[in-house]
C-alpha cells in the first residue's frame, strides 16, 4: 500500500531537512545531529520491518535515550519532533500548490 512520493516534494523535504539538520547542528552541537540523524534513519530502515523488530529498536532507543541528560533528551526530541512538524509542512504545501 506504499504509494510513490512526486520527486518534487522529495527535493523539498530534502532541502528543509537539510537546513534544519545545519541548525541543529549549529545549536544544540554535533553529538546531538549525530543522535537525531541515527533516530531518523534507525527509523526510516524499519518501515518494512516486522512488529516485533519495531518493538525491538524502540526499546534499543529507550536504552540509548536513558543514557543522555534531561537536557540532551530534550534537544534530541526537540530537534526530531521538529523534523516531523517540517515534514507535514512541506506536505501540506505540495498538496495546496499542487
Amino acid at each position: 500500500m506504499s504509494q510513490e512520493v512526486p520527486k518534487e516534494l522529495r527535493i523539498l523535504v530534502r532541502s528543509v531537512l537539510d537546513l534544519l539538520g545545519q541548525c541543529i547542528h549549529q545549536e544544540y552541537g554535533k553529538s546531538c545531529f549525530k543522535t537525531v540523524e541515527r533516530v531518523r534513519t534507525d527509523y526510516k530502515k524499519s518501515r518494512s520491518s516486522t512488529l516485533a523488530a519495531k518493538v525491538k529498536l524502540n526499546n534499543k532507543l529507550l536504552k540509548q535515550f536513558r543514557q543522555l541528560s534531561q537536557e540532551e533528551r530534550f534537544d534530541v526530541t526537540h530537534s526530531f519532533a521538529t523534523s516531523l512538524e517540517l515534514i507535514n509542512a512541506c506536505e501540506n504545501a505540495f498538496v495546496l500548490i499542487s
